[in-house]
Parts: structure tokens; C-alpha cells; sequence
């Protein structure tokens, strides 16, 4: 009978760790996103209120990556899958509309903090970033027809 020869275990188990490590960081990555809605700004405040709907086939376009979205029948966008860092989110403006928000966000993707067990300052600013993270980036329109002769298209 042959005898088989045995595998280091120290590579092996060195090498499962890396792999499981790179999935692990990987999978929090995907959590991150950034996501929100052009609306129908009817009354020009530049807020979403009871009653604008979403504005379908608006183009969002997401920096540095270069990645689109397409926004849905609801006026809703999305993209997921961010890593950490800066991006900028660009709403080109549907024909016939004009802005009564900025067309604009400049969106800090932060690593996330799991261990929340201790109260403090810092915890609380990281709460606050947390909640910055979650917040939804909306662009008001309206059509161009119905502003007042003034206007209230500011960008």
C-alpha cells in the first residue's frame, strides 16, 4: 500500500484564511449603495412632497466609476455594490424639465463600525454618519412649461 503524503497544514489553513478574508471583505462592500428618486417638483420648493410623482427614463450617472441608472416608473435609482470613497451622482435633466435642486451630490461612502457596544462622542458621530449613509439622494424637476414667468428653475 502507497502512503500518501500529507499536505502542510499551515499552508492549507493559511491559504482558507485568505480566501475566506477576501470574501468577507468583499461582502461588506456589497452592502454599500446609494439610491434615490426624481420627482416631479410641481410646487418648486425643491422637496418631495405628498403628491409629485417619480419622473420615469431620467439618466443618473454615477462618478468615478461611469456607471448608469435609468430611472424607473416611480422616479427611482440606484447603485449598489460601492466600495468606500467619494462619488459623485449627476442627474442630466429629462427634456422639457428643468431643476429646482442641485443636479449634483457629492455621496462618502465610509467603512462601516459594527461595534457599537460602547456610548460615547464618537459613537454618536458614527451613528450620524451611519444615517448620512442610509439618506436617499433625490433631484426635483419640473416641467419647463409651468414654471412662473420669473421662474423656478434655479440650476
Amino acid at each position: 500500500m502507497k502512503r500518501i503524503k500529507k499536505i502542510e497544514c499551515p499552508a492549507f489553513i493559511f491559504l482558507v484564511f485568505l480566501i475566506v478574508l477576501s470574501f468577507l471583505s468583499s461582502a461588506s462592500a456589497d452592502s454599500n449603495k446609494i439610491k434615490g428618486t426624481v420627482f416631479n417638483d410641481k410646487n418648486c420648493n425643491g422637496i418631495k412632497n405628498p403628491g409629485e410623482s417619480g419622473i420615469a427614463g431620467v439618466l443618473i450617472t454615477l462618478n468615478p466609476t461611469g456607471q448608469t441608472d435609468i430611472t424607473n416608473h416611480k422616479g427611482k435609482y440606484e447603485f449598489k455594490k460601492l466600495k468606500e470613497g467619494i462619488y459623485t451622482v449627476i442627474e442630466t435633466d429629462p427634456e422639457g424639465y428643468c431643476s429646482t435642486t442641485s443636479n449634483i451630490f457629492v455621496v462618502e461612502i465610509k467603512k462601516k463600525h459594527k461595534d457599537k457596544k460602547k456610548s460615547s462622542k464618537k459613537d454618536d458621530d458614527d451613528a450620524d454618519d451611519d444615517e448620512k449613509e442610509k439618506r436617499n439622494y433625490d433631484f426635483g424637476d419640473t416641467r419647463k412649461s409651468i414654471s412662473p414667468p420669473a421662474g423656478c428653475c434655479i440650476y
